[in-house]
């Protein structure tokens, strides 16, 4: 059986026994493998910050085709992304950043998409440290670029560019026009945001000064369309929000 090589983002980690370790890797490729690491919790030749959450490693594994979980023979930390593991907000934000992609990462199918937006979005955490609006960027971003949301933000019924008002349906994420949906609270701000994010980037974005309020009222939207229509219970988003 050959050599396999990987290299990817530890998207899930857990313990098992007293010496080994389990974990998935969300690959460049695109595809999640589950991997079985023996004996690495009592090496001394192998780190174990490897198969640490959002560490980026190369794995070799002998891979079987009628397997799930491979057996990893070598890993490799290529990166630990230092800073975005600095404190507690900043764990449970990349947490929360892993468990996100890896709920909308479907089994058995390559999407190399998510993971450069994973690794973008870690990178980002690591250089600019921990800002309320990575929150909202990631979850938009990733929704567009896995189909789940347009990146047009136009009246969801008739098609009419939104200018000064919006109605927003938060469960389907959509927004319509004063004609289509009247007398409704108007989110033309947050329907200004999403475009904003849309086509800004980061660290453009985050030179701009936004209102703390807009910011977690769209992440609110977001968080609402998870559950709602992708019936997503993200235990990481609950502990960041109780320290946020």
């Amino acid at each position: 059986m050959p050599l396999a090589k990987h290299t990817g983002l530890v998207i899930e980690s857990r313990r098992l026994g007293e010496a080994d370790q389990e974990f998935t890797l969300l690959c460049d490729t695109g595809l999640k493998k589950k991997f079985i690491s023996k004996g690495i919790q009592k090496s001394k030749s192998r780190t174990i910050l490897a198969t640490e959450l959002g560490s980026k490693v190369s794995v070799d594994s002998y891979d079987h085709a009628r397997k799930e979980i491979f057996h990893c023979k070598e890993i490799h930390l290529e990166e630990r992304f230092e800073n975005a593991k600095s404190d507690y907000i900043h764990i449970v934000t990349l947490n929360s950043f892993c468990e996100i992609t890896r709920e909308l990462t479907p089994e058995g199918e390559a999407e190399p998409i998510n993971y450069l937006f994973l690794l973008a979005a870690i990178e980002a955490l690591n250089k600019y440290s921990f800002q309320t609006i990575i929150l909202p960027f990631f979850k938009l971003r990733l929704l567009a670029n896995n189909g789940y949301i347009s990146k047009k933000f136009y009246c969801n019924k008739c098609e009419e560019e939104l200018v000064e008002y919006a109605s927003l349906e938060a469960q389907s994420l959509s927004f319509y026009c004063k004609n289509c949906k009247p007398n409704r609270e108007n989110s033309i701000g947050i329907h200004n945001f999403f475009r904003k994010m849309f086509t800004t980037k980061y660290e453009d974005l985050i030179k701009e000064h936004w209102n703390p309020e807009l910011i977690a009222m769209s992440d609110e939207v977001l968080n609402t369309f998870l559950k709602s229509s992708l019936n997503l219970k993200l235990k990481s988003l609950e502990l960041l929000y109780q320290q946020a």
